[in-house]
């Protein structure tokens, strides 16, 4: 599942300027109700990568770099759930 979502969020990056990656990315203003924060997609990439989010960004321009982090974050795992 993870390497879906990693492989998602490269394909959406790329794109120049689309309506999934603007609300993918978006930061939300305001305040939230009382009560656990809500989680968001983008912050599930940013802990499975450990990196910010321009990181991300400058990262999935380059497929074969985008495509070996998206391995080497997906084998860790996986050995750590065997």
């Amino acid at each position: 599942m993870l390497k879906l979502q990693l492989q998602y969020f490269g394909h959406l990056i790329r794109f120049l300027d689309s309506l999934e990656k603007s609300l993918m990315l978006r930061i939300l203003e305001g305040k939230r109700r009382r009560g656990r924060p809500k989680l968001r997609w983008i912050d599930g990439i940013t802990e499975a990568t450990n990196l910010s989010l321009a990181r991300p960004g400058e990262l999935t321009e380059d497929r074969k770099a985008w495509k070996s982090l998206i391995d080497g974050i997906t084998q860790s795992r996986s050995r750590l759930n065997a």
